[in-house]
């Protein structure tokens, strides 16, 4: 039995959810107690609620989508520090390596090759008519960010998959431009 760990980062909460062996188990949001903590304090919250996480949920592996451009460097930088505080829990739960990817690449491997761009209301949308029975959010009280949470907990393997090919596809280019010297 497999059990998959998504988390979904955003500025002002974090989805999480769990699917094992392929199937949705659960869905969560993550919010701080006080929007207007300090960042500090929202970190300290955060790594509590992520302890808790892990040691309830008991996941074998994990993925996590990660910012790669914000027009806003404090919000990159405190995505970050959320993103590190995952990352801290997972190894310290003994998840040697946490499956990182950009955003949209969760949902072209589960929703098909071509449909990475697919707008995350419209995901949203197509998680909650397919998976009625959990329970999903507002899609503006932090249901979009379940909903990528659990597209990231169940196209693991496909995104692992993908990572390895590109993986092989930069170490043989590699390869050919050497040999061409």
């Amino acid at each position: 039995m497999t059990r998959t760990l998504g988390y979904d980062p955003s500025s002002n909460c974090a989805g999480l959810a769990l699917a094992v062996d392929g199937a949705p188990e659960y869905i969560g949001i993550w919010k701080p107690s006080k929007m207007s903590l300090p960042p500090i304090k929202k970190l300290a919250e955060w790594n509590i609620y992520c302890r808790m996480t892990f040691t309830m949920l008991k996941p074998d592996r994990a993925v996590m989508e990660v910012i790669r451009v914000s027009t806003s460097h404090d919000t990159t930088r405190s995505l970050s520090r959320f993103e590190a505080v995952f990352i801290v829990n997972a190894a310290l739960y003994g998840i040697p390596y946490v499956l990182e990817h950009q955003v949209g690449q969760a949902r072209a491997a589960f929703f098909g090759e071509g449909k990475g761009n697919t707008r995350k209301e419209d995901a949203y949308a197509w998680m909650v008519k397919h998976y009625p029975d959990l329970p999903w959010l507002p899609p503006d009280k932090g249901g979009m960010d379940q909903s990528d949470a659990l597209i990231q907990a169940l196209a693991y393997d496909e995104l692992l998959k993908r990572k390895d090919e590109m993986a092989a596809e930069k170490k043989a280019a590699r390869k050919r431009k050497a040999a061409a010297k």
